[in-house]
């Protein structure tokens, strides 16, 4: 995870980056800094379907058919597995919404 940003977070405060944190908009681009055009291409559609997993975006794709689909870009494509799980930290990170499989998806990755 060298290429990941580590946002410093102040426990005390109870502060956690912005940029580490749940968020309904999409993102617009890759969340780690990568030279890699596929995962510049792939972030914000996989951050879509994060967010359809949890239930903050509407689908009609089933929770299972979407954690399939995201494990099988992080198991397929390398340089994509660091920026799905740094999106799935933030996605779970002080989301409002606690849903079961949220820690699931993320224990998969």
């Amino acid at each position: 995870m060298d290429r990941v940003v580590i946002v410093v977070m102040q426990k005390s405060l109870g502060f956690v980056g912005v940029m580490f944190c749940y968020m309904k908009d999409v993102i617009q681009k890759p969340m780690i800094r990568t030279s890699s055009k596929v995962v510049k291409k792939l972030a914000a559609e996989t951050f879509r379907s994060i967010q359809a997993y949890m239930g903050d975006r509407k689908t009609k794709d089933s929770c299972m058919e979407i954690a399939l689909d995201v494990a099988v870009r992080g198991w397929s494509l390398v340089d994509l597995r660091d920026e799905i799980y740094i999106q799935l930290c933030r996605q779970t990170t002080k989301n409002p919404h606690e849903y079961e499989y949220t820690s699931r998806l993320l224990i998969g990755c």
